[in-house]
């Protein structure tokens, strides 16, 4: 099973059991992959890490 398989098994478990609210998967993995590239970038120029919270899921 893949990693990215894997992550939507568990989003979709965590959404039935009401733990999050997150309608469109896709949506929530690409601003993930946003996150993470500037986070990176982030860590690379200044050495810092930056928290974000999801625009698409709750």
């Amino acid at each position: 099973m893949s990693t990215r398989k894997w992550f939507l098994d568990a989003l979709w478990v965590l959404h039935d059991c009401g733990f999050v609210t997150c309608d469109d998967a896709w949506l929530l993995e690409r601003e993930l992959k946003k996150y993470a590239f500037s986070s990176m970038d982030l860590y690379l120029e200044a050495g810092a890490c930056k928290l974000f919270k999801s625009e698409h899921c709750s």
